[in-house]
C-alpha cells in the first residue's frame, strides 16, 4: 500500500511553468484559502483560529476569499439534504462549497482528489484576483492549494496547524510503525516544501518542521490567539458558581476530552485533594472519545462536575465562575509541539492558568509570572502545584493580570493580521 501511495508524489507536481508576470506582482491583498472545515457545521478550535484570522484580516484591509474541501460538508453527514448551493457567506466572508464527484474525500485517490481540488482553486483565483491561494492542514489542502496556485500562476502558503498522523499517536503509539503513517509524513513534508511560504503556530513546531529539511527562512510563526475585547475579566457567574459551591476552590476546564488533556489525572489529583481535606471541585466541559471513561472515574465524586458541551459564545459565563483553569497535558508527541487554544481565553480572562512543562505551552506561560506550569503526566507536581494555588489566592490573582497584559501583547487575533500581512508582503524575494 505505501508504495502505490507513494507513487502520487512522482505526477503530483508535474505542472506547467508558473506564469512570470503573475508572479512577479506585489501583494495585491486578495487571498483564497482552502479549508478543511468551517462554521456553521464545524466550530472547534480549528474554526475558532480561521474566523479570528479572518476578522482580524479584514480589519487590516486584506480580502480573504475562502473555499473549503471539495464535498464539504456533505462528506460528513451533517446537513445531506441542502445541496443547493455552491458559496454562502459566513461572518461576511464568501465561501466556496467545492464539488466533489464522490460522496467523501475517503473514497478517491489523494492525487486525483487534490488536482480536482486545485484546479477549482485555481479557478476562483482567476476569477477573484487573489495574489495567494493559502492551504491550512491538512496535507491534502496544502497540496490543492500549492497545485491551484502553479495553475493560476500565483504564490502558494501552507499553513501547519497540526500533524494529524502525529495526534494520532496519543490514541494509538504503534501507528508510527505503520505505512499509513510513513505515507501521511511524506505527504506532510511535501506539502512544506513545495510551497512559498509556511506558517505553523509554535516555535517547537517550527524546530520539528526545520527538522525535516524545509528551509528556515519560509517558515513564519503565526500562534493561535484569542480576541481580548471579547475575552476578558467580568463578574462571577453566580448561578453557575452556585453549582460548583461558593465556598469551595474551583478549578475549570473547557475543551475536547481526548487522552492528552492529562484529564484522568486531573480527576484523580481533586479526589485525592479531598480526601486531603481541601474544598476543591472541578468542573470539565467539553466531549469527545474518553467522555465515558471520565465519567466512570469521577462517578461518587459530587464536587466533580462533568458537564458535557457548551456553546462557544457561552464560555465567558463558564470561565468567570472558575478560580483557576487546568491544563495538565501529557507528555505525549503532540503536546510536545502543538498548543493548545483554550489557554489563551482563561488568560485574557484573568483566569489564572495551570499547564504541563512543554515546549509550546511555556511558549505562552512563564512561571510565577504569567501562570503555573507542572510537570506532565505527573500527578504528584499538579498536585503540589494546585495546593500552590490554593494556599496564595492574592499571588494567584496576580498571575491572571500578569497574563492577560501579556495575551493582550503577544496573542491577539490583530496581532496575527499585522504577522500575515508581512508574511505575505514578503513573497517573491528570495528565500
Amino acid at each position: 500500500m505505501l508504495e502505490f501511495k507513494c507513487s502520487v508524489l512522482d505526477d503530483l507536481f508535474s505542472l506547467p511553468e508558473y506564469r512570470k508576470n503573475k508572479r512577479d506582482q506585489v501583494f495585491n491583498c486578495r487571498v483564497l484559502m482552502a479549508l478543511h472545515n468551517s462554521a456553521p457545521y464545524d466550530v472547534a478550535g480549528y474554526w475558532q483560529r480561521t474566523s479570528g484570522n479572518l476578522r482580524a484580516m479584514k480589519l487590516n484591509n486584506i480580502e480573504a476569499i475562502c473555499a473549503t474541501r471539495p464535498g464539504y460538508f456533505f462528506d460528513s453527514k451533517l446537513d445531506p439534504d441542502n445541496k443547493n448551493f455552491n458559496f454562502e457567506f459566513i461572518e461576511d466572508h464568501c465561501f466556496y462549497r467545492l464539488s466533489s464527484e464522490f460522496p467523501s474525500y475517503t473514497q478517491m485517490s489523494d492525487s486525483k482528489y487534490i488536482k480536482n481540488y486545485g484546479a477549482q482553486l485555481a479557478v476562483i483565483a482567476k476569477q477573484k484576483n487573489c495574489s495567494v491561494i493559502h492551504g491550512h492542514s491538512n496535507f491534502l489542502n496544502g497540496l490543492a492549494a500549492i497545485d491551484g496556485a502553479r495553475r493560476a500562476g500565483v504564490y502558494s502558503i501552507y499553513e501547519a496547524r497540526g500533524f494529524w498522523h502525529i495526534t494520532g499517536l496519543a490514541k494509538n503509539p504503534t501507528y508510527a510503525k505503520t505505512d499509513q503513517f510513513e505515507y501521511e509524513s511524506k505527504m506532510e513534508i511535501l506539502a512544506l516544501e513545495q510551497s512559498d511560504r509556511v506558517v505553523t503556530l509554535s516555535g517547537a513546531m517550527k524546530d520539528l518542521i526545520v527538522s525535516w529539511g524545509i528551509n528556515v527562512d519560509k517558515i513564519h510563526v503565526i500562534p493561535n490567539g484569542v480576541d481580548v475585547e471579547q475575552f476578558k475579566p467580568q463578574m462571577v457567574d453566580q448561578i453557575l458558581r452556585s453549582r460548583w459551591g461558593f465556598n469551595r476552590f474551583v478549578i475549570g476546564f473547557i475543551g475536547s476530552l481526548t487522552l492528552y488533556e492529562g484529564l484522568a489525572d486531573l480527576i484523580t489529583t481533586v479526589i485525592q485533594l479531598n480526601q486531603q481535606g481541601f474544598p476543591v471541585s472541578l468542573v470539565v466541559a467539553g466531549s469527545g472519545p474518553i467522555e465515558i471513561d471520565l465519567q466512570l472515574l469521577a462517578q461518587g465524586h459530587i464536587y466533580i462536575h462533568l458537564v458535557g458541551s457548551i456553546e462557544h459564545e457561552h464560555v465567558k459565563r463558564w470561565y468567570s465562575s472558575f478560580d483557576l483553569c487546568a491544563y495538565p497535558r501529557t507528555d505525549d508527541v503532540v503536546c510536545r509541539y502543538v498548543p493548545p487554544m483554550k489557554v489563551l481565553e482563561a488568560m485574557a480572562m484573568e483566569i489564572p492558568v495551570i499547564v504541563s512543562d512543554l515546549a509550546p505551552l511555556k511558549e505562552m506561560v512563564r512561571h510565577n509570572q504569567t501562570g503555573l506550569i507542572c510537570q506532565p503526566s505527573h500527578i504528584n507536581s499538579l498536585t503540589e502545584t494546585i495546593i500552590f494555588a490554593f494556599n496564595h489566592r492574592d499571588q494567584l490573582i496576580q498571575l491572571g493580570k500578569n497574563g492577560r497584559v501579556w495575551v493582550s501583547k503577544h496573542r491577539t487575533w490583530s496581532k496575527n493580521a499585522e504577522r500575515y500581512q508581512a508574511m505575505y508582503q514578503s513573497l517573491g524575494k528570495n528565500v
